[in-house]
């Protein structure tokens, strides 16, 4: 597996299909909380790496990390509404709908960085 299919596919493949459908879940809930509310702190912790250095920026990357943590319940509603609206033809409440959400989500993520690689 290349490291571009890691980006795309965040997903070990040597692992279980549950645990696998369990891990593509959250990686897309973190990656919409990383998105969404966070956007503004998570560019700010990568500006400071990128002028400072790593060890320069805690106070900026645990300001990212609480508000990673605090928005993932968010994150996740927004995943099941998703799921129910995009992958209605998959049972309710089927951990398959939700990782149907999921697929959606890594192929937006996947669009955007074609879109910034062009």
């Amino acid at each position: 597996m290349t490291k571009e299919d890691e980006t795309r596919n965040p997903t070990p493949a040597n692992s279980e299909p549950e645990s696998t459908a369990k891990r593509e879940i959250e990686v897309a809930t973190a990656l919409m909380s990383i998105w969404g509310p966070c956007r503004g702190v998570g560019d700010a912790y990568l500006a400071c790496v990128a002028t400072s250095g790593l060890g320069m920026c805690k106070s900026i990357r645990y300001g990212f990390q609480q508000c990673a943590q605090a928005s993932m319940q968010s994150s996740t509603d927004s995943l099941t509404a998703l799921g129910s609206h995009m992958c209605s033809h998959v049972p309710e409440g089927s951990e398959e709908r939700a990782r149907c959400a999921a697929q959606i989500v890594f192929a937006q993520q996947a669009a955007s960085q074609q879109q910034q690689n062009e």
